[in-house]
């Protein structure tokens, strides 16, 4: 046995793409192949060092692996302009609080979810937000959903809010710029806690493919950091 960090012997076909979904395979003959894991690069990083992230397991010297592209997933990221720190003010109207990259694979994805975690405070939904809205990458609204008691439930010490009911199309191989956008309540600066952190949990956005079959995204948590500022903004927006 040997740790799959000294293992030379690497097979690769086709080019790494980045932002794409890779199992990660091994073989001892180059026929019969089992999956280790999977991968997302977020570059063209070559075969031997994708796999020597499974390093704490061991395989046979005569391992070889290889990269096999995921059929028919969803990818969700923030979106690369996406500052981690957000400022929002009294008042203010289509204030966008998140952007993210949706990314369909081999197959078209109608999105129809999204999950939204708010944190443990729950200011955020009396005091803060009004209106989340889901906008698309024209920034038109796919969906709303005010913020009360009977919209935002509490799951362990977070509260959460559902946006449903619309449908955004993502075409194969291609990515589609998502929104997360709010009007802020005119008490927004009146708590004392000044910032919270939202975000989407995994799998907390659903889409379909094109056997209608459900598919979930991201793999990890995204979030920001709202900061509210105390001051009024009256009949503007951010982009």
């Amino acid at each position: 046995m040997v740790d799959i960090l000294n293992t030379t012997l690497v097979y690769m076909t086709g080019t790494i793409e980045a932002d794409m979904h890779y199992a990660v395979e091994i073989s001892s003959d180059l026929k019969g192949w089992s999956t280790m894991g999977s991968v997302t690069p977020t570059d063209s990083t070559v075969l031997k060092e994708i796999v020597g992230s499974f390093s704490k397991a061991e395989y046979p010297t005569s391992a070889f692996f290889r990269l096999r592209k995921d059929p028919t997933p969803l990818f969700v990221k923030l979106d690369p302009n996406q500052t981690n720190a957000v400022e929002i003010r009294k008042n203010q109207t289509n204030a966008t609080l998140m952007s993210l990259v949706a990314r369909a694979a081999d197959s078209d994805m109608d999105l129809q979810r999204i999950r939204i975690d708010l944190g443990q405070n729950p200011d955020v939904y009396r005091k803060v937000f009004k209106i989340f809205y889901v906008t698309d990458d024209a920034g038109s609204i796919l969906a709303s959903q005010e913020l009360n008691s009977g919209t935002v439930a509490k799951e362990g010490l977070n509260y959460f809010l559902n946006i449903s009911g619309f449908h955004y199309a993502v075409p194969h191989n291609s990515s589609r710029i998502l929104r997360i956008k709010a009007d802020v309540l005119e008490t927004a600066a009146d708590p004392v806690q000044l910032s919270y952190a939202i975000g989407i949990l995994p799998d907390g956005i659903r889409g379909q493919d094109d056997l209608q079959l459900d598919r979930y995204a991201p793999s990890l948590p995204l979030g920001v950091t709202i900061n509210v500022l105390n001051t009024v903004v009256l009949n503007t927006s951010s982009l």
